[in-house]
């Protein structure tokens, strides 16, 4: 039987709602499946905090920024420290991301980075932070 493979988006995905896919995703891994986090954020021990903090359980993790970074993509930081890159390369990263790893879905709260998928996407929209 083949395993899922499953991307979840971090950032307006899975944090907005940690009860639900800490519990959901450490059932994926516990079946065996693949769980693919995505983010823009650069990966820091501050993200791996977040990351523990929201439960999140996850086989692979993949941030935009961390990429390009390591490919030499020119980048800019804005004053809150958030990473930019070609818009273009930007949106369609999760998509190639997907493609390459032979997701079976991602879950993601930007409607324009459906665009760019040949994998299915979920578009959650209206997603908000659940209250803790």
């Amino acid at each position: 039987m083949k395993k899922l493979k499953i991307g979840i988006d971090l950032h307006g995905v899975s944090d907005a709602f940690p009860s639900f896919f800490s519990e959901l995703t450490r059932l994926f891994v516990a079946d065996n499946a693949q769980v693919h986090l995505m983010t823009g954020e650069l990966i820091t021990p501050a993200l791996h905090e977040q990351l523990e903090a929201c439960g999140l359980k996850y086989t692979h993790l993949y941030s935009i920024a961390q990429e390009h970074k390591e490919l030499g993509t020119p980048m800019t930081f804005d004053a809150n420290g958030t990473p930019w890159i070609d818009q273009d390369l930007w949106v369609r990263a999760k998509g190639k991301y997907a493609k390459e790893h032979q997701l079976d879905i991602v879950i993601d709260d930007t409607e324009s980075y459906g665009d760019y998928f040949s994998t299915p996407f979920l578009y959650c929209r209206g997603i908000h932070k659940e209250k803790r």
